[in-house]
């Protein structure tokens, strides 16, 4: 387990400190021959729990999912001399496209082999009826680099993925290089282009959701940092909006590798959502004010709203954060329910000023996917009644509206009758 990963799901504020990682007994695996994932399946395991990267003292891992029409040029570069590749390979699904025979010799070995194929060979004829045969060309391949870093230095590895020339002889637009930076010097060998404690693979995303919820305070070198964990799931339709009021407060760092959950074939998976995590830094005293939603893009109306509030004060050079009230129903950010929210939204229903998104699903006072004059009407009913309260209800993480209803899911757990289980050697 890399130090980040230890980092992450501790806590978010111990100093990142020289340690030996330590591999969990499912990672073991991927390292016995210090070539990394050898399979689609491993491939698929390593960026769930670890990321695209994985530091050992005398390994460094990289592992990409690219389109199969996509090659991948790596380049490394910096004071490190001695650093060389010692592995670099692709890993394709290849599914079994014809029933396999039943073996001569009706071992318990040989059934096991065979029953794993027939389960292989269902999902195929599954996968083809639901999406035709050229979806496997769609699936992502996975590119799996081993280096051996040198003695003392920095090494960067610049990993470029290119599409290979069409029959037409046109190149598709290449995607961004990613770039990777590593140190070794007596503190030992470490990665240094990311943030020890920030999640950067799904497992240690919803490690760090469980342990700190959506909105989270990190104390960070310079003071206080906002932390907000975001998902979405664009397969229902729905996006993600995001809104700011009060002080100003400057993103410092972002879910840059992408966070999400890799499946065996990614474009079959339906309903999959994808997640996020960004770091904000105060520059002002003050308030500030977060509000994330997931709304759809047709049709069905807004989903969730979650929303927090801060008070920023500067201690010396440094500023600190102290979470304060949030109102679900407060249009214009200042963190009480007013008859100047009352005003926006008469001003929205009027044609004179339109909500923004996030305005939107706050102003939605009853819930049931419209803004009309009963919203208006009840809200006005919440000025008076918090009128006469001295603190406004704390309100973040509202409950999800509606359920999405997901297609069939072809990836779902193939069952073939009277399987032959190979026992587990001793």
């Amino acid at each position: 387990m890399k130090m980040k990963k230890l980092i992450a799901m501790l806590t978010a504020a111990l100093t990142v400190c020289a340690s030996v990682p330590v591999l969990s007994a499912s990672a073991g695996g991927f390292y016995a021959e210090g070539r990394g994932p050898q399979s689609v399946e491993e491939a698929v395991e390593f960026l769930n729990s670890e990321g695209e990267t994985f530091c050992l003292s005398n390994r460094i891992y990289i592992v990409k999912a690219i389109e199969q029409d996509m090659e991948v040029i790596t380049e490394l570069s910096g004071t490190m001399e001695d650093a060389k590749i010692v592995h670099e390979g692709y890993e394709k699904y290849v599914p079994i496209r014809e029933e396999p025979a039943m073996p001569k010799e009706q071992n318990e070995d040989a059934m096991y082999h065979y029953h794993e194929a027939l389960k292989k060979y269902e999902e195929y004829k599954r996968i083809v009826e639901y999406n035709g045969e050229e979806v496997f060309d769609r699936a992502a391949q996975y590119y799996v680099l081993a280096i051996e870093p040198g003695k003392t230095g920095d090494l960067k590895v610049t990993v470029s993925p290119k599409h290979k020339a069409t029959e037409e002889g046109v190149l598709k637009q290449d995607p961004i290089p990613s770039v990777y930076t590593f140190v070794k010097d007596e503190d030992g060998f470490r990665e240094t282009d990311i943030r020890a404690w920030l999640p950067d693979s799904y497992e240690e995303y919803q490690s760090y959701l469980r342990n700190n919820g959506t909105f989270s305070i990190h104390e960070g070198e310079t003071g206080d940092q906002i932390v907000i964990c975001t998902s979405t799931n664009s397969s229902t339709g729905a996006s993600l909006f995001f809104d700011q009021t009060g002080e100003p407060c400057q993103q410092i760092a972002t879910g840059t590798r992408g966070v999400s959950r890799q499946e065996m074939l990614p474009l079959l998976k339906a309903g999959g959502g994808s997640y996020g995590i960004s770091v904000y830094e105060p520059t002002a005293e003050g308030r500030i004010e977060f509000s994330v939603c997931e709304g759809f893009t047709f049709g069905a109306g807004p989903m969730a709203q979650k929303k927090q509030a801060y008070i920023v004060k500067k201690d010396g050079d440094k500023f600190t954060l102290q979470e304060t009230s949030s109102e679900a129903h407060d249009l214009n950010g200042d963190g009480v329910v007013t008859a100047a929210d009352a005003v926006l939204l008469m001003k929205h229903l009027t044609g004179e000023k339109s909500l923004t998104d996030t305005q939107m699903i706050a102003a939605d006072v009853n819930r049931d996917k419209r803004v009309d004059a009963t919203d208006l009407t009840k809200l006005m009913q919440l000025v008076i009644q918090f009128t006469n309260q001295i603190d406004p209800p704390l309100i973040h993480d509202e409950p999800i509206t509606t359920d999405p209803v997901l297609p069939y899911d072809p990836t779902d757990p193939i069952v073939i009758d009277d399987p032959v289980v190979k026992p587990v050697e001793q």
